[in-house]
């Protein structure tokens, strides 16, 4: 399903059915959306560091009547996850992330909020189908309750990561180990 109308679309480009997926785009349930490629992309194919803006675009006189291959039918998702790399999230920058470390230094939860973390923990379980599993509140269709097992893959990843540790107990001066009956 092609999410703009039919007048815009003509507008795009001198022979839209031109365009790649545009019959995938017209005969599915999903959404497609019109992606010019000279947004994201120089003229070349390589990924641009930034992005042109529809307003560059016009402005440069290149965002309508463009031959068909500037242009790709995409899924919504997927059109708006290639636009969506441009935009940097501040909360991986390392000084932003200092900042909110250090406001939340020393915080404590009110036991309001406590007992709400609790009860949210409790009221859900792990449920697997046999590949995958899910933390939910109630047991979806083909699942069963519980967790698969560890790989050996992941034991041995677990295993190297703890390898050369101390244990917990290491240094404590007054501790014994109670006898075993």
């Amino acid at each position: 399903m092609v999410t703009q109308n039919k007048w815009y679309l003509e507008n795009y480009s001198t022979d839209i059915t031109k365009v790649e997926n545009y019959d995938v785009a017209v005969n599915s349930d999903k959404k497609y959306g019109l992606h010019h490629r000279l947004e994201t992309h120089t003229s070349d194919g390589v990924l641009r560091t930034v992005a042109l803006s529809v307003q560059e675009l016009k402005a440069l006189n290149i965002y309508f009547h463009r031959p068909p291959e500037e242009l790709i039918f995409l899924p919504i998702l997927e059109h708006r996850k290639l636009h969506n790399i441009f935009k940097e999230n501040p909360a991986k920058r390392e000084d932003v992330r200092k900042k909110i470390s250090e406001a939340q230094k020393g915080r404590k939860h009110s036991n309001a909020t406590k007992l709400k973390h609790s009860i949210d923990s409790s009221s859900r379980h792990w449920y697997n189908n046999g590949s995958t599993e899910t933390f939910a509140k109630e047991c979806p269709e083909g699942y069963i309750p519980g967790r698969l097992p560890f790989s050996k893959e992941r034991n041995e990843k677990i295993s190297n990561a703890l390898k050369g540790r101390k244990t917990w107990n290491t240094g404590l001066k007054g501790y014994k180990r109670s006898p075993r009956k």
